[in-house]
């Protein structure tokens, strides 16, 4: 995590040291087999009269003698398991609910979970595994993380049961055995041995729990498991697994059993290296993209835009700016094949010539951006210019090609 990460919004204030403030809301994301976790924390200055230490109570007095004193804050963390740890911190130092829901739908719109109460001792156990896995890793910077770690620090020892409960929390529960097939290969994918122990029932044989963490770490790009069924009239699900790893692309081959959606039996079969080019063929897909010339020289456009799509995430790149929007849930991991770009509802990529080019994986999700502008306040500022479908995806190619402008990036490819 680079300082960078760690942002606040807010006017110029005074923020005292955490001990000062109470704990007034924690919730998190349920999004933990996904490989990530976001925590939304609230604090509000403690009143003096709750302070039963004489010098600490002495100390706020005088503190509160000071002009501008921040009252009550918020801060959304964003925790990747697999490799980064505690990735960012952002905070609002303000307690308006607009302010509030708007950054949950920045930090968390595009995990696809729900936000789940927390009582403040299950918020501590969460600050100190982010804290402990950030320092581990060496990837966030030792001041940003001390005055959490003093915070967490505090708290006594975590029992099984409340370690347990957290976990519960914090992950969305297959609803199907294909959902915990995927989840289970995409955590040992990911080196996150912690994540993919969730899934393993705890009345497995540990010698049947074969399938280990490889020597390199990977993404799992797609992976289809098909359910077998020997003459003995056991169940296993017979999986074939891409995985991009920074060496290239492999295919592996694995046997998972499951009983009541839990782990029992895992066991990698065969894996070998493939071309990008196979890689590329078992990606391919179909892209639908509708272009739009942004009739507005009115440079608030942006931002109306954007407030269309609030839970999207956006990056700039040198020709032009894209929004990313996720579907509101994980449901793509319950079906038999799993691609991890299936998550992706429509990207939108406002260029530096003035066009918006909409791009979706699906015929609906298109017509679903389409509608979606179409009713809104910016619809009088944008001319259809163009729909088309192509047999694999172009958006991200255009965007890399250093092309602003659409239609020159076709005429440069037909």
């Amino acid at each position: 995590m680079e300082e960078s990460r760690f942002r606040v919004v807010g006017e110029p204030a005074k923020k005292l040291a955490l001990e000062n403030y109470a704990l007034i809301a924690a919730e998190a994301t349920d999004t933990r087999l996904m490989g990530v976790v976001g925590m939304h924390l609230g604090w509000q200055l403690r009143d003096i009269a709750d302070i039963h230490d004489e010098s600490a109570k002495k100390a706020l007095s005088l503190l509160l003698g000071e002009s501008n004193i921040v009252t009550e804050f918020h801060q959304f963390y964003y925790y990747e398991a697999e490799e980064n740890g505690l990735e960012s911190l952002s905070e609002i130092w303000s307690g308006d609910p607009r302010e509030i829901r708007l950054a949950k739908d920045r930090n968390f719109g595009g995990l696809g979970g729900n936000l789940m109460p927390l009582s403040e001792r299950e918020a501590c156990y969460l600050i100190g595994l982010f804290v402990n896995m950030s320092r581990k890793r060496s990837t966030a910077s030792a001041d940003a993380l001390a005055e959490l770690s003093a915070y967490a620090s505090g708290a006594a020892p975590f029992t099984e049961e409340e370690i347990a409960d957290v976990n519960f929390k914090i992950c969305e529960h297959p609803k199907t055995d294909y959902g915990a097939v995927h989840y289970y290969l995409m955590r040992m994918a990911g080196c996150d041995e912690d994540g993919a122990r969730l899934l393993v029932s705890r009345h497995a044989d540990p010698s049947n729990i074969k399938l280990g963490c490889p020597s390199q770490r990977a993404v799992m790009r797609r992976n289809s498991a098909e359910r077998y069924v020997d003459e003995n009239g056991r169940v296993t699900y017979l999986c074939e697994t891409l995985l991009d790893r920074e060496s290239g692309f492999y295919l592996a081959f694995s046997e998972i059993e499951l009983s009541d959606r839990e782990v029992i039996f895992s066991e990698l079969k065969n894996e070998f290296k493939i071309s990008f080019r196979e890689a590329e063929q078992k990606l391919r897909r179909p892209e639908y993209i509708s272009f739009y010339e942004i009739q507005s020289d009115d440079e608030s456009f942006d931002d109306e835009f954007a407030a269309l799509i609030p839970k999207a995430s956006r990056k700039w790149y040198e020709n032009g700016l894209l929004f990313m929007e996720y579907n509101k849930d994980n449901s793509h991991v319950e079906q038999p094949l799993f691609t991890l770009s299936d998550d992706l509802k429509a990207s939108y990529f406002l260029t530096e010539a003035s066009q918006l080019v909409v791009a979706s994986y699906s015929s609906s999700g298109i017509l679903s951006a389409e509608n979606m502008l179409h009713a809104s306040p910016i619809s009088g500022r944008l001319a259809p210019m163009g729909r088309y479908s192509f047999s694999h995806p172009l958006l991200g190619d255009f965007i890399d090609s250093g092309y602003d402008d659409f239609v020159e990036y076709l005429r440069g490819i037909i």
